[in-house]
């Protein structure tokens, strides 16, 4: 199994939102980092090394997924759905291994014609089924390509958003805009209030409910 590449910069005391954008795209990295082996069906090491890769970026958008909204989230499903794909074909080699292994032990034995059969069908089955999850998986890494779904995903990541004119940029707030509390507090800040060393994400319309605008960051009502 490859090993996860190593994440400089994190501050835990630091706000999820800032983490996220130093933790994510090094995980994105490293899933693309597997891009040019995929293409040969032979290579069973490499791809299940990218399956990892993408797991774990899975994972990490699922814990990050707080600070962001809508556009974030239909990513994360494909994100999941290349994992799938990858699971369903590792799963394939691990059975085709497996049955192949047990083939070579019933060589020279007698009467485990029937046997031998029925292990070849299975194994014919598992095989047609890794080759029909390939070819669906490098389709839709193909199409990802096209659409160049890499720098999408690391502008969602980065927050990346047009800038506003400043008079109307006070008045807009988005519908999944997330601000900060903190365990004990009363209100709500932005992502770098000075006032606030630890802090918990939360949805701005969630926060209105149970919490007051701190006076000092000034964070969106």
């Amino acid at each position: 199994m490859a090993k996860a590449w190593k994440v400089k910069g994190i501050k835990p005391k630091k706000s999820y939102r800032r983490n996220a954008k130093i933790i994510l795209p090094v995980k994105v990295a490293e899933v693309y980092s597997h891009a040019e082996t995929i293409h040969n069906p032979e290579n069973i090491k490499e791809l299940h090394n990218m399956r990892i890769s993408v797991k774990r970026l899975r994972y990490s958008m699922e814990f990050f997924y707080i600070n962001y909204g809508e556009n974030f989230i239909a990513l994360l499903k494909v994100i999941e759905g290349l994992q799938d794909l990858l699971g369903d074909i590792h799963d394939c080699d691990v059975i085709e291994e497996f049955l192949s292994k047990y083939l070579q032990t019933l060589e020279g034995q007698e009467g485990v014609e029937t046997d031998a059969l029925g292990i070849n069908a299975l194994r014919s089955r598992y095989l047609e089924r890794r080759k029909a999850k390939y070819e669906k998986f490098l389709a839709e890494w193909a199409e990802l390509e096209k659409t160049d779904f890499k720098a999408q995903l690391l502008d969602v990541i980065k927050d990346k958003r047009p800038k506003l004119p400043k008079s109307s940029a006070k008045n807009v707030v988005e519908a999944d805009e997330v601000v900060y509390v903190t365990g004990k507090g009363a209100k709500y800040h932005t992502e770098n209030c000075r006032l606030v060393v630890t802090q918990t994400p939360i949805k701005l319309e969630e926060a209105k409910q149970s919490y007051e605008p701190c006076r000092v960051c000034k964070p969106p009502r």
